[in-house]
């Protein structure tokens, strides 16, 4: 939890608590709709080897985890973007698998994140 939130002070500090609350709120509800088309549009790069279509994606779920200082999350996230789809198949689909369950945990944070605003 305190990995996802810290990444959020700084906007606490500038924008207040009310209009930080909406505004997480509304970060949670965008990273929930576009993660799973983010990691949809990767999976299928990676089937159909499009290196530019997967470091793409990739690069906006790193994004969205830097966003909420999920650094795990992001951390794997950079290394898909950084490595392609190109190269050693069983290692980047072992990968994207922990993306994937690296997301789960930051769904779980956020919502305790969310009920504490």
């Amino acid at each position: 939890m305190d990995e996802v939130s810290s990444g959020l002070d700084e906007y606490r500090q500038i924008m207040g608590e009310d209009n930080f609350r909406n505004f997480v709120n509304d970060l949670i509800d965008i990273l929930y709709t576009v993660s799973p088309m983010h990691f949809s549009q990767l999976k299928d790069a990676f089937r159909e080897k499009d290196n530019t279509s997967f470091k793409r994606a990739a690069h906006s779920l790193k994004s969205s985890g830097l966003t909420f200082g999920a650094t795990e999350f992001a951390s794997t996230a950079a290394e898909l973007e950084a490595r392609g789809c190109l190269e050693d198949p069983d290692e980047i689909w072992n990968r994207i698998t922990q993306c994937e369950m690296e997301f789960e945990k930051i769904k779980s944070a956020l919502e305790i994140l969310r009920h504490e605003l």
